[in-house]
C-alpha cells in the first residue's frame, strides 16, 4: 500500500499492552520551493563557520532511510549543540562530552545559548585530557571561559544560565586547578584558561583582549522548559521554538495513516539531529520504550510513502540499539511522536512591554521588596520547580549576594498573541517577596532571567531598598591607613574583611585612650569597609598608604546632645533633623580623634541627608535645612532670582556608597531686591505651622493667586505645593458625625484644594515645567493633595459626608444630590473631578466621563483650547460588577475606570500575603522614634475602611516630563485611581478607558511615576505592568496592575520656544556672559549703522551709488531691529500693555527680521552675479525699485496674513520667560521656514563665490601671493557677515543646552551693522577720501589725508573692493 504523506519522513516507536505501534506522523513538510509557512519551517540549524573553530558533523551523514533506526549510526555530534564537537561519548547514556571553541574576540557570554551548566573547571581528569587534545589540535593555548568578576574587588562568578548564574566559582575537590590571584590594578576582570603540554591554569585578562572562548557541554538534550507536561524541547537554543512529545494513542494503522495526510504538528525527521531527539524521547518514555512492532512513514525522492513490514523482520532487531519503526498489526495501539511550533518569532523580547518581564517594587510602608513576574513559563530553567530567575544585591565591592524569594500569589492573564504563538494558553502573573539583606543603608537590588528561545537576558531596573530599622543612622567615612610591609600583605592581595579586622583592632585600642568620647564609640554599632579606593606604595616599598570607604552604623542615643558643647540653633532646625546633625558632628569628632601615625581621617557624610554646615546664621549666606539624597531644595529664607522667577536652589548630590554632599552654595547676593507681595505671602504660608483657625483663609487666598495665570511665576507654584505639603490633618479622628454636618467649612476646604489643582491646569506650561524641573514642584503638589484627599476618605466622619452629594466647587454652596445614601461624595471644578466612594454601600467603584458633543468635534492636537473645561461632560458612576467590554462600545465615552469585583474580593488575600513577615525585629529599636517627618512613610495597609478615590485631570500640566528632546505626552485625559491603605499593587488588572485625541500618532498605555528617571529629572511617564487590552476606534481599553495616574501616551518633542533661532539673541537670559556679549555687539552694530547713515547724509555722491542704496536699506532694517531690542521691545511687561499692543509689537519684530533677511538674499544674488557670472548684464532694469518692493512688501504680506488669521499667535505665553513674538504656526511657517531657506540659499552662494575667488588664475593677478591671500580672506569674512551666515550658529542652538553655538552666535550675529560699516566705509577708498576731505581742516588729520590720498591713486586688483 502506498499513500502520500503530508510531510517528510516520519518515524514511530512505542509499546502498549501486547502489541504497540509508533507512527511518526508529520504535519510540517520538508522545506521545498512551495513551502513558506512558518509552521512548516525545517528545524535544521546551521551555525556560521566564523562563529566556531570546532565543527559539528551531525548533518554530514545522510539521514537513515531504513525500516529501523540504529543508534550506532547516528553521528555523535548530534548529541551536541550546533557548533560543538563530541570528543567523548558516555556509555549507556545519550550524553557526550562536547566542546565548542568560539572564534577569537573580546570576552562575551558566548556559551549561554548552549544551555550548558558545565565549564572547564568542572571537568575531571579524564575529560580534561580529551579537551586538551582538541585545544592542541586547534593550536589554542589560551582561551576565555564562562566566568568573570562583576564587582571591582569581587569574586570570580559563573556566567552560565540556571540557578547558579552569577554565583561564585567553586572548584571541585578533585580539581587540580587553582583560582587565579586577582590583580586589581590592571583592570583584568575576565577569566581565561592557559594550556600547555604539562599543565593548565586559570588567570585574569582584560575583557577587551582578543581570545577564543571554550564552551563545554555534557548535559542531556531535552528539557521541558516552556512546553506542556510530557513535552520536551532542546536545552540549547537552536530548536527551542518547538515542543516535542511521544504520546500513547489508540488509533489503528489505517486511521493513523489517514491522519498522516491531514494532521498538523506530527514529528518530522528531516535531519540527523531529529533522529537523536527521537531516540532520547523514546528512552525517556514510560509507555513507548519497549515495542518491537511499528508502522512508519518516510520520504524518498520528495514522495511520501507508508510501509508495512513482515513479522519475520523482527529478527533484524536483536537489541535496543536498533529501534523498530514499523508494525504489521493494523489493530494495535500506537504511540505518536509529535512536534508543534510553540514560538513563532526568534525572540520574545519586545520594545512595547508585551513580552515576558519582571518588575521590582519597594513598598516603603512595609519596607519590603516585591517582584512581579509576567510570563515566567518563557524563562529558561533546568528544573521546572525553580523560579527561572535570580535576584541579587551587592553589599560591597566584593560580595554579590543571591537572594531568597518567597512566592506570594499567582493570577492568570491572557497573553499577548504577538509575543508568542501561545495565544490559546494563559501566562501567569506571579508575585514574590524578595528577602532583604541585613540592616543597613539602602542597597541596590535587581533580578535577572534568560528567555527562550534565544537566551535573551532580561533584567529589572535597579531598586534601592532597605529593611526598616528605627533609631539607626548610617554614615559614610573616608580614611587612609598606613600599612608597613613587615606587618601586612600588599594591599592588592588583602580582602575587605582583612581591612575590617585591621580597622576594628585599631579603633578598639585607640578609643580606650579617649575616655571623654566613650559614649560616642559606644553608640557606634558597626564599622565595615565597603571599598578600597586606592593605594600608594612608598619609593622604598617599605610601607603602603591605602584609602578606604567605610560605612558606619550608629544607634539612637539620648546622650548625643551631652557629648559636645551645645550649638545655638539659630536656623531653627527642627528636632527631627537635630538628631542627625548632632550624630554627624559627634561622629566627626570621634573619627578625628583617632588620627595617628597609621590612621588619617578625611571626611564623613550621612548616607541619607545633606546636613547644614552650621546651625549659626552667616552674613551673606542662605539658610539651608537638610535634603534627602537626590533632592533639590530652596532655602528657608526667601531668595528669588529675578530673571527666572525661581528661588535659588541647592541639590543634594552623592550616592549611598560615598554619602550625601551639597553642590555649590549660592549666596544671598543672587537674591533679587524686587518685592512681590503675592510671592511673599505664599512663602510665609509655606514656612509657617498652619492650624485650623487660618486654614480656610490660607486655602482661599492660595486659590485666588492662581486665578490670574499670567501673573504666576514658578516660585509661586513651588510655595503653594510646600504649603499643601505642610498642612495638618483636616479631620481629627475624634470628630463626630454631627459636628461634620454642622461645619460647612469642611466641604469648602476640599473645594479650595480641588480648585488649586484645577487652576494649575490653566497655567502656562513653561511656568509649570520650569518649577517642576527645578524643585519637583508638581510631584510635591500631587502627592500633597492625594494625602489630603486620603485623610478625608479615611476619617471617622466619612460616613456623614458620603451621602451621594455632588459639590460644584465653582459655585460655592451649590450641592446636587442625584442619589441618596450611595456611599459617594464628589467634588467638581472646571478642570478637576474628585470622587470618593465606599463600594460596600452601593457597589460604586469607579467613574466615567461622557462628552455631550460628538467626538469628531474634538481637536486632534495635544494642546487644549484654553476655554475648554469639564462643563461639557456628563458623569456616570461605574459599579464593580459591570461588564468591562460593554463600556468600550459607548461612542461618547471620554475617560473612565473602575475596580472590578474580582479585584475587590482578592484584596484581603493579597494584603495578608504582603503583611506576613519572617524578618527579625531590629534589636536596637527604642520606644521613641526620631525618624524625620520628611521621610516618605506611607501609611501601613489597613483592610478597613475600604475607600476608592477617582480623580480626573483635564490636561497634563501637572504631569510633564522635564527632560529635553523626546518625551512621553498624554493624548487623552488623565485619570487617577487610588485606594488609601491598600498600597499600589493590585491582585489583577484595573481597566482604564481613554479616548485618543491624536489617533494618527502611535500610543501606549502608561502611568505617571513619581520616581526620578535619572539624576537630574523628577517624575516621568512609564509603561511597566500596563498593556492594551482592546480598542474601538479612538477608544482604548488599557489594563494596569497597580494604582496611580493613567493615560494613553505618545512620543513628543519637547522644545521651549524661547530657545528658537530668532529668539536666542533676545531671550536667552540664563547666562550673564551672553547678555553682556549681546549688549556690546548690539551697541557696536548701532554705532556702525549710524556711521553708514552719516556717510550717506554728508556725501550725496556716495549715497547716489546703487550699492549704497542697497546698503542703506539693509542698514535701516538692522537699525530698527536693534532699537526694538534696546527699548525692551517684545520683552516688555505684559501688565503694561494690552494684548493688541503686544500682538502689534510682536508682528513688527517679525516683519523687520524678515525684511533684514530679504535684503541679505538680495545681496547674495548680487555677489553671485559679480563674482560668478562676471560678464553680461549684472543687474536687471529698475533693480533697486523691484528689490525695494519685494523686500519691504513681501514680509508685510506674510505678517498680515498671520495677524488676520490669529493675532494671539504673537502674544506672550507667560510674563516671565516669553516675549511678544510669533508662536506656533507663525513661528515655524512664517519665520523659521523663510529664514532657513534664505540662509540655505546664501550659504550655497557663499560657497560658490569663494570657490571662484580662490581659483582665480595666477596670470590674472599682478601682485604677490601673500597680498592675494589677504584680500581673499578679507572678502570671505565680509561675505560671511553680509549674507547673514552667523545665524547658522543660532539654528544650531535649538534643542540643545550646549553653550558653544550660543556664544558663537552672540559673538557674530549682533555685530553685523558694525562689520558693514567697516567694509563699506572704512575700507572703501572712495568713502575714506570723502571723510578725509571733510575733516581736512582738522590739524590732526591733515598730514594723514595727504599721505592716504596719494597712496590710493591706484588700487591693486587684489583688493576685491566691496561693491553691491
Amino acid at each position: 500500500m502506498c499513500l502520500p504523506c503530508a510531510s517528510s519522513t516520519a518515524v514511530g516507536m512505542g509499546s502498549v499492552l501486547k502489541l504497540l505501534a509508533v507512527a511518526a506522523l508529520v504535519v510540517a513538510a520538508v522545506p521545498s520551493v512551495s513551502s513558506t509557512s512558518p509552521s512548516t519551517a525545517s528545524l535544521v540549524s546551521s551555525t556560521p563557520s566564523t562563529t566556531f573553530l570546532t565543527e559539528n558533523q551531525c548533518e554530514d551523514h545522510p539521514v537513515q532511510q531504513l525500516n529501523f533506526v540504529e543508534r550506532s549510526k547516528i553521528p555523535h555530534d548530534c548529541r551536541c549543540p550546533p557548533g560543538f564537537a563530541a570528543v567523548r561519548v558516555y556509555q549507556q547514556t545519550n550524553k557526550a562530552l562536547c566542546v565548542g571553541i568560539r572564534s577569537a574576540g573580546p570576552w562575551q557570554d558566548g556559551c549561554v545559548r548552549s544551555g550548558t551548566a558545565t565549564d572547564y573547571y568542572d571537568l575531571d581528569l579524564t575529560d580534561l585530557v580529551e579537551v586538551r587534545q582538541l585545544l592542541h589540535r586547534l593550536n589554542v593555548s589560551e582561551c576565555w571561559i564562562s566566568a568573570r568578576r562583576l564587582l571591582k574587588y569581587g569574586e570570580l562568578v559563573r556566567r552560565l544560565p540556571g540557578t547558579r548564574w552569577n554565583t561564585p566559582v567553586e572548584l571541585p575537590n578533585h580539581s587540580h586547578l587553582l583560582l587565579p590571584v586577582s590583580d586589581y590594578n590592571k583592570n583584568h576582570d575576565c577569566a581565561t584558561v592557559r594550556i600547555d603540554q604539562q599543565s593548565d591554569q586559570l588567570s585574569y585578562q582584560n575583557c577587551s583582549a582578543t581570545l577564543p572562548q571554550i564552551c563545554i557541554y555534557r548535559e542531556a538534550s531535552l528539557l521541558q522548559l516552556h512546553c506542556e507536561t510530557n513535552e520536551y524541547t532542546t536545552r540549547y537554543s537552536s530548536h527551542q521554538r518547538y515542543c516535542f512529545s511521544l504520546r500513547k494513542s489508540s488509533l489503528n494503522m489505517v486511521r493513523m495513516l489517514r491522519l498522516a495526510m491531514t494532521a498538523k504538528g506530527n514529528y518530522s525527521i528531516d535531519n540527523n539531529r531529529k533522529v537523536q531527539l527521537l531516540i532520547e524521547m523514546y528512552d525517556a518514555s514510560k509507555n513507548c520504550s519497549d515495542s518491537l512492532n511499528f508502522i512508519y512513514a518516510d520520504r524518498k525522492d520528495s514522495t511520501h510513502h507508508a510501509h508495512k513490514r513482515d513479522t519475520g523482520d523482527n529478527k533484524t532487531m536483536p537489541n535496543r540499539d536498533i529501534i523498530p519503526i514499523a508494525s504489521p498489526d493494523p489493530n494495535s495501539f500506537a504511540c505518536i511522536a509529535h512536534q508543534r511550533l510553540q514560538i513563532e518569532n526568534d525572540t520574545l523580547v519586545t520594545t512595547d512591554g508585551t513580552g515576558p518581564g519582571m518588575y521590582l517594587h519597594f513598598d516603603k510602608a512595609r519596607h519590603k521588596l516585591f517582584l512581579t513576574v509576567y510570563g515566567d513559563r518563557w524563562f529558561w530553567r533546568e528544573d521546572p520547580s525553580t523560579n527561572g530567575f535570580v535576584c541579587f544585591t551587592n553589599v560591597n565591592d566584593e560580595q554579590l549576594y543571591s537572594l531568597r524569594v518567597k512566592k506570594l500569589r499567582s493570577s492568570h492573564v491572557k497573553w499577548d498573541k504577538h509575543a508568542s504563538n501561545a495565544s490559546s494558553f494563559t501566562a501567569d502573573r506571579r508575585m514574590y517577596e524578595v528577602k532583604l539583606e541585613e540592616y543597613g543603608p539602602p542597597r541596590p537590588y535587581w533580578c535577572e532571567a534568560h528567555l527562550v528561545p534565544d537566551f535573551a537576558l532580561i533584567k529589572t531596573d535597579t531598586v534601592l531598598a532597605q529593611r526598616k530599622a528605627n533609631c539607626r543612622r548610617y554614615f559614610s567615612a573616608t580614611i587612609e591607613l598606613l600599612l608597613t610591609r613587615a606587618s601586612t600583605n600588599p594591599p592588592d592581595t588583602l580582602r575587605l574583611k582583612d581591612y575590617d579586622r585591621i580597622i576594628g583592632e585599631y579603633v578598639k585600642n585607640r578609643h580606650k585612650q579617649l575616655p571623654e568620647l566613650k559614649h560616642i564609640f559606644e553608640a557606634i554599632k558597626s564599622i565595615h569597609v565597603k571599598r578600597m579606593e586606592d593605594f600608594w606604595t612608598s619609593a622604598t616599598n617599605d610601607w603602603y598608604t591605602v584609602r578606604l570607604v567605610l560605612h558606619i552604623v550608629t544607634k539612637c542615643a539620648k546622650k548625643w546632645d551631652k557629648l559636645l558643647q551645645p550649638e545655638s540653633n539659630e536656623i531653627e532646625l527642627p528636632a527631627q533633623y537635630l538628631d542627625y546633625y548632632q550624630m554627624h558632628r559627634s561622629l566627626t569628632t570621634a573619627l578625628e580623634s583617632l588620627r595617628g601615625e597609621g590612621f588619617r581621617f578625611i571626611g564623613t557624610n550621612s548616607t541619607e541627608y545633606c546636613l547644614p554646615e552650621s546651625l549659626q546664621l552667616a552674613k551673606g549666606k542662605n539658610v539651608w535645612w537638610p535634603a534627602r539624597l537626590g533632592e533639590t531644595v530652596a532655602p528657608r529664607n526667601l531668595c528669588l532670582i529675578e530673571v527666572s522667577g525661581l528661588p535659588v536652589t541647592r541639590r543634594c548630590l552623592g550616592d549611598y556608597l560615598y554619602g550625601c554632599a551639597w553642590d555649590w552654595n549660592p549666596g544671598s547676593e543672587l537674591c533679587s531686591n524686587q518685592k512681590r507681595p503675592t510671592t511673599d505671602l505664599l512663602y510665609r504660608y509655606s514656612v509657617s505651622q498652619l492650624n485650623q483657625s487660618v486654614l480656610g483663609d490660607v486655602l482661599h487666598k492660595t486659590s485666588d493667586v492662581l486665578a490670574i495665570p499670567e501673573n504666576v511665576i514658578p516660585a509661586d507654584l513651588f510655595y503653594i505645593s510646600k504649603t499643601l505639603e505642610n498642612m495638618p490633618t483636616l479631620f481629627e479622628p475624634d470628630t463626630t458625625v454631627s459636628e461634620v454636618r454642622d461645619d460647612p467649612n469642611r466641604y469648602a476646604y476640599f473645594c479650595n484644594i480641588s480648585n488649586i489643582l484645577s487652576r494649575v491646569m490653566y497655567l502656562n506650561e513653561t511656568t509649570v515645567v520650569q518649577s517642576q524641573r527645578a524643585l519637583n514642584t508638581t510631584n510635591i503638589l500631587l502627592d500633597a493633595t492625594e494625602t489630603i484627599v486620603n485623610q478625608l476618605a479615611l476619617a471617622n466622619d466619612t460616613v456623614a459626608m458620603m451621602q451621594g452629594e455632588q459639590y460644584n466647587c465653582q459655585a460655592p454652596g451649590s450641592v446636587e444630590q442625584l442619589r441618596r445614601n450611595d456611599g459617594t461624595v464628589l467634588f467638581r471644578t472646571a478642570r478637576l473631578i474628585v470622587l470618593i466612594a465606599d463600594p460596600t454601600v452601593a457597589n460604586v467603584t469607579g467613574l466615567a466621563l461622557f462628552r455631550n458633543r460628538k467626538p469628531e468635534d474634538l481637536s486632534d492636537g495635544l494642546k487644549d483650547d484654553e476655554q475648554e473645561d469639564f462643563s461639557d461632560y456628563r458623569l456616570r458612576y461605574l459599579y464593580m460588577n459591570q461588564s468591562i467590554e460593554a463600556l468600550l462600545m459607548e461612542s461618547d465615552l471620554e475617560i473612565g475606570s473602575f475596580i472590578p469585583q474580582h479585584v475587590i474580593e482578592s484584596l484581603d488575600e493579597l494584603n495578608d500575603a504582603f503583611a506576613t513577615t519572617e524578618e527579625e525585629e531590629d534589636p536596637d529599636t527604642v520606644e521613641v522614634s526620631t525618624t524625620p517627618v520628611s521621610e516618605p512613610q506611607d501609611p501601613l495597609p489597613n483592610p478597613t475602611p475600604l475607600r476608592i478615590i477617582v480623580t480626573v485631570y483635564y490636561n497634563d500640566h501637572a504631569f510633564r516630563e522635564t527632560k529635553n528632546g523626546t518625551i512621553a505626552r498624554p493624548i487623552s485625559k488623565i485619570i487617577s485611581v487610588n485606594m488609601p491603605g491598600y498600597g499600589s499593587r493590585m491582585p489583577d488588572e484595573i481597566p482604564i478607558y481613554t479616548r485618543e485625541h491624536a489617533p494618527n500618532r502611535p500610543g501606549r498605555c502608561g502611568y505617571w511615576s513619581f520616581d526620578a528617571d535619572n539624576s537630574t529629572e523628577f517624575g516621568h511617564w512609564s509603561y511597566d505592568e500596563c498593556r492594551l487590552l482592546n480598542s474601538s476606534g479612538t477608544l482604548s481599553l488599557c489594563g494596569c496592575f497597580h494604582l496611580t495616574s493613567f493615560s494613553r501616551l505618545t512620543k513628543d518633542i519637547q522644545m521651549v520656544e524661547t530657545v528658537g533661532v530668532s529668539q536666542k539673541l533676545i531671550a536667552d537670559k540664563g547666562t550673564l556672559a551672553l547678555d553682556i556679549i549681546t549688549a556690546i555687539g548690539c551697541s557696536m552694530s548701532l554705532l556702525g549703522v549710524v556711521g553708514i547713515f552719516a556717510t550717506a547724509a554728508l556725501f550725496p555722491a556716495w549715497r547716489a551709488k546703487a550699492s549704497s542704496k542697497i546698503l542703506l536699506q539693509l542698514s535701516c532694517a538692522i537699525a530698527i531691529e536693534m532699537i526694538i531690542i534696546f527699548l525692551e521691545g517684545p520683552d516688555i511687561d505684559q501688565n503694561r500693555i494690552s494684548q493688541i499692543e503686544c500682538a502689534l509689537l510682536g508682528a513688527i519684530f517679525h516683519y523687520i527680521i524678515l525684511v533684514t533677511f530679504m535684503w541679505m538674499l538680495i545681496t547674495a544674488y548680487l555677489q553671485f552675479m559679480r563674482y560668478v557670472k562676471v560678464l553680461g548684464r549684472l543687474r536687471p532694469s529698475h533693480f533697486i525699485l523691484k528689490a525695494t518692493v519685494c523686500c519691504w512688501g513681501g514680509p508685510l504680506l506674510v505678517v498680515s496674513l498671520f495677524l488676520s488669521l490669529d493675532y494671539t499667535l504673537y502674544l506672550k505665553r507667560d510674563n516671565l520667560s516669553d516675549i511678544c513674538y510669533p508662536h506656533g504656526t507663525a513661528l515655524w511657517y512664517g519665520l523659521l521656514l523663510p529664514i532657513g531657506l534664505i540662509i540655505f540659499v546664501n550659504l550655497i552662494s557663499f560657497v560658490i563665490v569663494m570657490y571662484h575667488i580662490f581659483t582665480i588664475p595666477n596670470n590674472l593677478t599682478k601682485t604677490a601671493d601673500h597680498a592675494m591671500t589677504l584680500a581673499q580672506l578679507r572678502l570671505s569674512v565680509f561675505l560671511f557677515f553680509l549674507l547673514g551666515l552667523p545665524w547658522i550658529f543660532g539654528m544650531l542652538t535649538t534643542g540643545t543646552e550646549d553653550k558653544l553655538f550660543a556664544y558663537l552666535f552672540c559673538l557674530t550675529a549682533p555685530i553685523q551693522g558694525f562689520v558693514l560699516f567697516v567694509y563699506f566705509v572704512i575700507m572703501d577708498p572712495t568713502a575714506r577720501r570723502f571723510w578725509y576731505r571733510k575733516l581736512q581742516h582738522l590739524p590732526c588729520v591733515t598730514r594723514t589725508d595727504k599721505q592716504v590720498d596719494g597712496e590710493h591713486t591706484t588700487s591693486p586688483n587684489t583688493s576685491f573692493n566691496t561693491y553691491l
